[in-house]
């Protein structure tokens, strides 16, 4: 055999399996699993420089086939394709963050058999931080993820979860198998462990994120499981909106005001009716005023 950086391997003289013969016109499945053999989807994000295994599946590879694994990437992006444990199986990883592009050919008897290229996208390894602790008194908002979840969404645009930075979002997992949210670092840190059927995770909101930004999801799963989260900085929109007028949010004369309170100076005073917020702002600039 050989090993081919970013064009595939070749593996000549394979030993017969009992499996479905190849026949014309077959199109050769094969899968592909991340290192707890969770299977990747078009949906999946590939860690760069994290193992993965392609497996071609159902198909008996006769003696004397060459496979051969294609590989290919776009301009900036890096992929390494080289043998497994066994015939038929290869292992990649990618070099780099952007597109690849995988196949397998195998060549048997005067033919040729192609499986469907997998088109994926690779980005880079997650620096993963340790979670702060939640703030004395921080508020706490409570989400379930809901049992028979499984690697589904964990909620719905709909239904996202809106918190304001300096609370806590704690995930309790009322699913039956293990859960591990994947962030940005946004509205939290990247989740360090599982969290077991039945465990908790507090995920200290210390960052601003729209729910349709796409990037909290499952990271066991990949994309296919997300979670819609959307986080709000009252401090922010207080230093925007209202500093100017009402001063430094430590020492505002408008302290403890509540959204209601905000939303009728909005609609009365003159000087505050070119002010555009929406409920949910009213409310984050409210908690960060009570802080």
């Amino acid at each position: 055999s050989s090993d081919l950086c970013g064009s595939g391997f070749q593996v000549a003289q394979l030993e017969s399996e009992s499996l479905v013969d190849l026949s014309a016109g077959m199109e050769v499945p094969i899968t592909i699993v991340d290192n707890k053999n969770a299977i990747v989807t078009s949906a999946t994000e590939l860690i760069v420089d994290e193992e993965y295994r392609i497996t071609i599946d159902k198909v008996r590879i006769p003696v004397g086939a060459v496979v051969t694994w294609n590989s290919s990437v776009t301009p900036g992006g890096g992929v390494h394709v080289h043998p497994g444990l066994t015939p038929r199986q290869g292992e990649l990883h990618c070099e780099a963050p952007g597109i690849i592009t995988v196949s397998v050919t195998i060549e048997s008897g005067g033919q040729t058999f192609n499986s469907v290229p997998r088109v994926l996208s690779c980005i880079p390894p997650l620096i993963v931080e340790p979670a702060p602790t939640p703030a004395p008194g921080a508020e706490i908002v409570t989400f379930r993820i809901p049992a028979g979840t499984n690697q589904g969404p964990w909620n719905t645009l709909a239904t996202t979860v809106t918190v304001f930075v300096g609370q806590t979002l704690r995930i309790i997992n009322d699913d039956s198998i293990r859960h591990r949210l994947h962030t940005n670092n946004a509205p939290c840190n990247h989740q360090n462990n599982d969290s077991q059927p039945g465990a908790t995770f507090d995920c200290v909101v210390v960052r601003p994120v729209n729910a349709s930004s796409g990037s909290t999801y499952d990271h066991n799963i990949g994309t296919a499981a997300r979670f819609y989260v959307t986080a709000i900085d009252g401090r922010a929109l207080y230093a925007t909106n209202c500093q100017s007028c009402h001063g430094a949010i430590a020492t505002s004369e408008h302290r403890n005001a509540t959204a209601a309170m905000i939303r009728t100076q909005i609609n009365t005073r003159p000087e505050m009716m070119n002010l555009n917020l929406t409920d949910d702002q009213l409310r984050a600039i409210s908690y960060s005023l009570s802080r």
